[in-house]
């Protein structure tokens, strides 16, 4: 996972090896690091191996299972990302899962740069078809590949919050649309479309949402430019 990851990937609690309903292992309080820096934290993890390639003396995940995650993403006063890695060829095969799911999730993202950040929890994933890596001069996101659904119970925003996300995700190779994204914002349920590229320098974000049932009170207590309106 180190190699994969670029990055320093702990593992502080049990581990055990189950082999049915699948073989697979279960690991607990695992750390991943980068530098100085804690990038994530996962509380527990199903992670399961194929049995053929582990004769032969190789380790191919078929599905990985992560509860609790928490990433924590920074962006420093120079600019630069805490999840920044040394550039390099990439080693191994493209990693394949039929399946993975997050439960429980969290994302922090801290702008040290701007002053400001964005929140997102109780975030909930089901994936299938997801692959990565393999691609030379690719970074993780830039060749991610997955079709999934996803929750988020809250997005917070400075003062503003956001509840209740549901969406389904289409990419290929770091390039993801949601075609019919649902939330409430501003009091009022809205639907919309969202579109993610980090195949570039910097990843380029396109949405589109309409609010039905506007509050006007709480666009202006979680707003206050729009009280200048």
């Amino acid at each position: 996972a180190s190699k994969a990851l670029r990055m320093d990937v702990h593992v502080r609690g049990p581990v055990s090896v189950s082999l049915f309903p699948a073989f697979g292992i279960s690991l607990a309080d695992i750390r991943v690091t980068n530098g100085d820096s804690e990038v994530a934290t996962v509380a527990r993890a199903k992670v399961g191996l194929k049995l053929l390639p582990l004769i032969t003396g190789r380790v191919r995940l078929s599905r990985m299972d992560l509860v609790k995650p928490v990433m924590s993403i920074v962006r420093q006063k120079d600019g630069k990302l805490n999840i920044e890695t040394p550039k390099g060829k990439l080693s191994g095969d493209r990693m394949v899962l039929t399946r993975m799911a997050v439960s429980q999730g969290s994302l922090l993202f801290t702008n040290l740069e701007s002053g400001g950040g964005i929140v997102l929890e109780g975030v909930d994933i089901t994936a299938g078809s997801l692959s990565a890596g393999g691609t030379p001069g690719g970074g993780l996101l830039k060749t991610l590949s997955f079709t999934g659904d996803v929750r988020c119970r809250t997005i917070k925003a400075g003062a503003l919050t956001m509840t209740d996300l549901l969406m389904r995700v289409a990419g290929v190779n770091g390039v993801f649309d949601a075609s019919d994204a649902r939330m409430n914002v501003f009091g009022g349920p809205g639907n919309g479309t969202l579109h993610a590229d980090f195949t570039g320098a910097e990843p380029q974000f396109r949405i589109i949402f309409a609010v039905r049932q506007l509050k006007i009170e709480q666009l202006l207590q979680e707003s206050p430019n729009a009280k200048n309106m």
